[in-house]
């Protein structure tokens, strides 16, 4: 590369002179740190605010939970209260249910027996009617004693029919009502366990 008869050299360092001219001053680079140390200041003061609302929030949810704990436990011991006095209510029907039922039955016995005795009588009125039946002519008469038989007749009859219908519906109704009784306490107990 010959021109006008000089000759010239390329440069061979022009990255180092270059450089010269890239370098910050110091003002610069104190600008810079200034302008970092703002920043982190800033990221700094922003991570505390994170910090302390984090901790903010956890502490509202402990007392939230705590508070919810509380609430639940009380309501979960009302509850074990109810269970425990419904328990106890059934215990008491169906221990009344049983001592009623076995009145029934004793009741029940003793107007089987009572009906036993009444048969005697009962038999003889029939007996009295059937034999007044045999009468011929003007034997064969429609009075006070044959009324009075006639109806001593119809109030056993239907005396005995519905005292021993009430009796047995008593004694049918009251065996049952016991059962449900003890599946109910029994399904409280299994409450309450849970």
């Amino acid at each position: 590369m010959i021109d006008d008869g000089l000759l010239k050299v390329p440069p061979i360092f022009t990255s180092a002179r270059n450089g010269l001219y890239t370098r910050f001053t110091l003002n610069d680079w104190n600008t810079a740190n200034v302008g970092n140390y703002v920043a982190s200041d800033k990221v700094r003061s922003s991570s505390e605010r994170v910090r302390l609302d984090a901790a903010r929030l956890c502490r509202e949810a402990n007392d939230k939970t705590n508070r919810t704990q509380t609430d639940v436990g009380r309501r979960l011991g009302d509850r074990i209260g109810d269970i425990e006095y419904w328990k106890t209510e059934v215990h008491n029907e169906t221990d009344q249910m049983i001592t009623e039922i076995d009145a029934l039955n004793r009741a029940k016995q003793a107007l089987e027996k009572m009906i036993v005795d009444i048969e005697t009588p009962l038999h003889i009125a029939q007996e009295c009617l059937y034999n007044r039946e045999k009468r011929q002519g003007i034997d064969l008469v429609h009075d006070d004693v044959e009324r009075a038989l006639i109806k001593v007749s119809k109030l056993h009859r239907t005396h005995t029919a519905m005292t021993v219908y009430s009796s047995m519906k008593q004694t049918c109704i009251g065996p049952q009502s016991q059962g449900q009784g003890q599946l109910e306490g029994h399904s409280k107990v299994m409450r309450y366990n849970l």
